[in-house]
């Protein structure tokens, strides 16, 4: 006996697309310490729905984050094919940049999230690997100051994690400063 698939009731769809919303958004508040109850509250339904959609909090972060960690894995995998090592490592820093202003706390979110049910453990530890590529081709080919490491780059992303969603006012975002100061401080 052949198995049908029974499309998802309109209902389901848009009570499911209003906690990932939800969730969004108390990621970009406050971080990965958001309980489930109050995830629920702000899509508007109960606790009960959400847990049927999302049977555990790491669930629910793995959907947050899936579009932001398909946008870094073709980001990264565009820089690894760029026939330019220094456009490469630079459009890297660039477009992790406009994330960082794009969706305030997102990457932190998920950068910080640790343990063996960390959302994306094995993508992140590919995304990893083709950073340190990207780098090490780029210092290489002399398109980043000699003795550039990975580590050094790391931690010029990470310091922008640190300034994500620091801008309330009509200066510059921090972040896009820090951008510029890590180009310049890889200038060969």
């Amino acid at each position: 006996m052949a198995e049908t698939t029974q499309k998802p009731r309109a209902d389901a769809v848009e009570n499911r697309r209003r906690l990932v919303t939800a969730a969004g958004r108390a990621l970009r508040s406050g971080g990965v310490d958001f309980s489930m109850r109050s995830v629920a509250k702000d899509a508007g339904v109960g606790i009960a729905t959400a847990y049927r959609h999302f049977p555990s909090k790491t669930a629910l972060l793995e959907q947050v984050f899936a579009a932001q960690v398909s946008a870094c894995s073709a980001m990264l995998d565009r820089a690894a094919s760029d026939p330019d090592p220094g456009n490469a490592i630079r459009d890297v820093i660039a477009c992790f940049a406009d994330m960082q202003v794009e969706q305030p706390g997102l990457l932190r979110s998920l950068l910080t999230a640790t343990g063996r049910d960390a959302p994306f453990v094995a993508l992140r530890a590919q995304h990893s690997a083709a950073l340190a590529m990207i780098v090490a081709r780029a210092e290489a080919a002399g398109a980043i100051r000699s003795g550039t490491t990975v580590h050094d780059v790391r931690v010029g992303l990470m310091a922008m994690t640190a300034f994500a969603g620091d801008h309330d006012g009509p200066d510059r975002p921090p972040v896009l400063t820090l951008r510029d100061l890590l180009l310049r401080a890889l200038n060969p």
